[in-house]
């Protein structure tokens, strides 16, 4: 599914008034003036921005309108599922966020839009994939962080959430529990009221998200790639095409070594305990790699959890944890029918069952 679009339409429409930056000189002297973006909430709360980009003579009109947010999100609530269609999510998003402001779609910018002919600036393409459990998805995610690589170089675990090319002002990729992000507590990421009860956050439990995030630089690299030109436009991003992208980066991702998981006990341990519990099974003496405060710390949340304790060399400490290790396999996750209720459907969007 398309998680996130940022647009530059040419579409006539009324200026909208976000008020501007401008730099000047030390002199006084103007250097550049533009416009800031102008934030519009929906339905579900999920904002969107929007901007005019160029504005014509008379000043009361833009000739391109900038717009950025997540369709899926804005559209129907949520993120976990939704569609690769992006021009139906595209039209969606202008639509209903130049209705919040009280603008209207004019015939010719709707079929424009319905045509792909529009610029692409940036594009996220998620997939979710099911595992056995809750604990299996934290352990294929512990994993993956000591057995791959991309072109970036290792991956970054952060939060429990695995960064390939974390900073890349080209593209990134992340791997996470999508269950966990939804109850995090941060607003920003808990589903809506009005789909609490659906069913939708029962159906993540089990769900690793994989998420990759192709900015302008890599887009324009795929334009010229994939269609000989400067920029990729929304026709060019079909359903099928927008697949072949999402498995062509997993594909730059090496998964040296077998993905396994380990005894549930394990992945009681913070990402960064974890982390120092692999380094004394090494033969590391944590004293040279950690600080003394953290020492204590990890030792103590250790000794509670596994009957562990890392001041003793590896084969000299008491433990009565055995690894249980079995191979563990993501398989691209089916959403049940019942719930495609709230996925948007290119016409209108569903709040409740």
């Amino acid at each position: 599914m398309i998680d996130w679009l940022t647009l530059v339409i040419p579409m006539k429409h009324p200026v909208i008034n976000s008020g501007h930056f401008i730099e000047l000189t030390p002199d006084g002297d103007l250097v550049r003036e533009f416009a800031k973006v102008r934030t519009v909430k929906g339905s579900f709360s999920s904002s969107i921005s929007l901007k005019t980009n160029i504005v014509s003579p008379c000043q009361k009109y833009g000739e391109q309108l900038y717009i950025s947010g997540n369709p899926s999100k804005f559209l129907q609530g949520h993120n976990c599922f939704g569609s690769n269609d992006i021009q139906s999510l595209a039209l969606g998003m202008v639509e209903q966020a130049l209705a919040l402001l009280d603008f209207e779609l004019n015939d010719f910018s709707r079929q424009t839009i319905l045509n792909g002919n529009y610029t692409v600036k940036r594009i996220d393409i998620t997939e979710m994939f099911e595992l056995p459990n809750a604990a299996d998805v934290d352990a294929w995610i512990y994993a993956m962080s000591n057995s791959s690589k991309s072109r970036h170089g290792l991956p970054e675990l952060t939060n429990r959430t695995l960064y390939f090319g974390k900073n890349s002002r080209r593209y990134a990729t992340k791997m996470y529990s999508k269950f966990r992000e939804l109850t995090t507590g941060k607003k920003e990421h808990a589903l809506p009221q009005e789909l609490l009860n659906s069913g939708i956050l029962d159906w993540t439990i089990n769900k690793v998200r994989i998420e990759h995030v192709l900015r302008a630089q890599e887009l324009k690299k795929i334009a010229q790639d994939r269609c000989n030109k400067d920029f990729l436009q929304g026709k060019d991003l079909t359903p099928t095409v927008i697949e072949q992208l999402f498995n062509e980066y997993v594909g730059r991702i090496d998964m040296s070594g077998q993905i396994t998981a380990t005894d549930e006990k394990l992945q009681q341990l913070p990402s960064g305990v974890y982390g120092t519990y692999q380094l004394w099974k090494q033969g590391l003496d944590i004293r040279s790699v950690v600080s003394r405060a953290t020492m204590f710390r990890h030792r103590k949340t250790i000794k509670d959890t596994l009957n562990i304790d890392i001041f003793l060399p590896p084969k000299q400490a008491k433990t009565n944890v055995i690894p249980l290790l079995r191979p563990l396999e993501a398989k691209p996750a089916q959403v049940p029918a019942e719930l495609l209720t709230y996925q948007y459907d290119g016409e209108k969007q569903y709040a409740t069952g």
